[in-house]
């Protein structure tokens, strides 16, 4: 993605947060979303637990992530 359409934040912005992926995203590879959270303090991880903060959900998600 060009430097110019990639979201702008405080470098620790998304510290204390963690991600799970799951499917697949529009605006971004799955990389580059991963090297975003990351480069701005956030943690990801694979599965949803109760530590989990934002669960980032593109087309063909898993079910078994959204499940309550």
């Amino acid at each position: 993605m060009p430097a110019q359409m990639m979201p702008v934040g405080h470098p620790d912005c998304l510290t204390g947060k963690t991600f799970v992926i799951s499917g697949i995203l529009d605006s971004l590879m799955r990389t580059d979303a991963e090297d975003l959270i990351k480069r701005h303090g956030g943690r990801i991880t694979g599965a949803v637990s109760g530590k989990t903060t934002f669960l980032l959900v593109g087309e063909s998600c898993g079910r078994s992530k959204t499940r309550e």
